[in-house]
């Protein structure tokens, strides 16, 4: 299905994951300083907020489920990035290496999942390949439960 929509829709449903970043940043910051909530526990439900927005972008079929999806994304992602920094500062004993390496992976990221983005969309479909963005941020949040 084809949704009609002006490109000035389009900006509102891509700015919605920013702006909730934005807005959620100061929850993020209270839930990780809280001792009953924690930096852990904080970066495994970003996570998981973070794939559940992917995917349910993937299946929406409305500009009202467009701009939740992106938001429920932002919010995922100020979560895992924040609480994901102050992990890294937190254990790092070579804080400087290790903040490099955050921003080299994080710059391949940004490189990468476009371009594979790109190609399960040529592939297959709009739905797999926005699914496919969840499909990491679960992962790690599995990982996460299991190493840190």
């Amino acid at each position: 299905k084809t949704l009609k929509i002006t490109d000035k829709t389009i900006g509102l449903i891509l700015s919605a994951a920013p702006a909730a970043q934005l807005i959620s940043s100061f929850a993020w910051t209270s839930l990780q300083t809280s001792p009953s909530v924690g930096r852990l526990a904080c970066l495994i439900m970003g996570l998981i907020l973070l794939s559940v927005g992917s995917v349910f972008f993937a299946f929406s079929h409305s500009v009202g489920t467009f701009l939740f999806s992106r938001a429920l994304m932002g919010v995922g992602l100020q979560g895992a990035d924040t609480a994901g920094a102050a992990l890294l500062m937190q254990s790092s004993t070579h804080l400087q290496r290790d903040m490099g390496h955050l921003e080299l992976v994080l710059g391949i990221g940004f490189m990468v999942g476009p371009a594979l983005g790109g190609l399960l969309y040529d592939r297959f479909n709009f739905q797999i390949a926005a699914a496919a963005g969840g499909v990491l941020p679960l992962t790690l949040a599995m990982l996460a439960t299991c190493v840190l």
